[in-house]
């Protein structure tokens, strides 16, 4: 839906403007952030759900509850839905490390879904592993969305 005043095409142009942008910054970010270890963040793909779910055992039932309103993880089910937003619109990234053994681990998420009812707002969610935590990682994976 255009913004007030701006045709669909001006809408358009300020919304790729505003994804470039925000790409840029979220690309100017650092590789580590603070506590030195390099982080990937990336679009979340299928094989990254067992990935997430080992992410989910090594939180804390504080990180859980902010998360979820529970202090229990998510079903696999539901993590699936999390992912991929039941197909709906909205994007969900993943941060990792590299493991010493050269295995990729998840260490945050995050996304988003649009409302159906209203497709000019979005529910954000970030999640963080604990250990972590403080180091400027939520900021750049709800960036990178």
């Amino acid at each position: 839906m255009p913004a007030v005043g701006c045709s669909q095409a001006q809408a358009q142009d300020q919304d790729q403007a505003l994804e470039r942008s925000m790409g840029a910054l979220a690309n100017a970010l650092p590789n580590a952030p603070r506590g030195g270890t390099p982080v990937t963040v990336r679009p979340v793909q299928q094989s990254d759900v067992v990935l997430i779910q080992e992410m989910h055992t090594r939180l804390s039932k504080e990180s859980l509850y902010y998360r979820y309103l529970a202090a229990h993880p998510p079903s696999p089910e539901d993590l699936q839905r999390l992912c991929f937003l039941d197909g709906g619109p909205g994007v969900a990234m993943v941060a990792t490390v590299e493991e010493p053994q050269g295995q990729e681990k998840v260490v945050a998420m995050a996304c988003y879904g649009v409302d159906p009812g209203d497709p000019t707002t979005a529910e954000p969610a970030v999640l963080v592993e604990d250990s972590y935590q403080g180091r400027g990682l939520g900021r750049r994976i709800g960036l990178a969305l």
